[in-house]
């Protein structure tokens, strides 16, 4: 009997542990399968959202006997990827050799942009079907009259310029101003007095205006500084010379593009003798 009561607690204890595990795992439920992650997917970045200026309504000026009109480019291919869309200035009413060449400076300042984009490298090509199948290199361009009178054209043009793989789009501006009455493109530093102090006048001015922005605490001051080609995209308009900052340029890119006009009241007194006489012309 000693003999048999040894074996018959260690059975005992045996089937009582064998029990409380049955329970333990009910009670838990069976360890879940361990899977593999799913691999991850190369997402196609999506272009952001680009904002143009409205339609260019038809513009008569020069007297009467000039008219500007909208000319448009819209291309788009599948197999090369690339969506294009452009709109540029053309001046009509008349054969005069300087406007026929300042028509072909206006069309080839926006149909230069998208060249590369249609005809794209055999590599270009290979990395945008392996890596990007379904996106497309787009551009969209499009323009603002600022002023058009007897003795002067001004015109901005924003673009917006997205490349395969690019996380956004990017904007640009130029612009074209054009004097009527000696045939030929401005440049910035035509409209002022030699040893005016321009740059530093410009520079002054706009950094005052954009401190009042929002973000005016995160100006890229150096951006602004008083150099030429920090202020290259400009236009006249009847009030005045207005300063164009393309995103990212005077504050984080989030900001968008900005603007300053510096009024003719503002800047007379440093102003060339000719462009007094043209600031009271657009002024009439």
């Amino acid at each position: 009997m000693k003999r048999i009561m040894p074996y018959l607690l260690t059975s005992l204890f045996t089937f009582t542990c064998g029990i409380v595990v049955s329970v333990l795992f009910l009670w838990q439920g069976h360890p879940k399968e361990k899977h593999p992650a799913p691999p991850v997917i190369a997402q196609t970045p999506a272009p952001a959202e680009v904002k143009i200026p409205e339609p260019v309504p038809q513009i008569v000026f020069g007297g009467g006997k000039l008219k500007l009109v909208s000319e448009e480019v819209k291309l788009k291919s599948e197999s090369l990827q690339y969506d294009v869309s452009v709109r540029y200035p053309q001046i009509t009413g008349t054969d005069a050799l300087h406007i026929q060449r300042l028509n072909r400076r206006m069309k080839e300042l926006a149909t230069k942009e998208y060249a590369w984009m249609i005809y794209p490298s055999k590599e270009d090509l290979l990395y945008y079907r392996q890596k990007w199948p379904e996106a497309f290199n787009e551009l969209s361009i499009d323009y603002e009259v600022t002023l058009a009178t007897d003795s002067m054209l001004s015109i901005y043009f924003v673009g917006y310029s997205y490349g395969i793989g690019a996380a956004t789009s990017v904007q640009y501006s130029y612009t074209v101003n054009y004097d009527l009455v000696s045939h030929k493109e401005l440049g910035l530093s035509e409209l002022f007095a030699r040893r005016s102090g321009y740059l530093e006048f410009i520079s002054d001015y706009c950094i005052e205006q954009l401190e009042k922005h929002k973000y005016g605490d995160y100006l890229f001051r150096a951006n602004l500084a008083p150099k030429a080609a920090n202020f290259d995209s400009w236009n006249v308009t009847r009030n005045g010379v207005r300063f164009n900052f393309d995103g990212c340029e005077a504050f984080a890119c989030a900001a968008g593009p900005q603007t300053v006009e510096i009024p003719f009241s503002k800047i007379r007194s440093i102003l060339s003798p000719r462009a007094v006489d043209f600031a009271d012309l657009v002024r009439r």
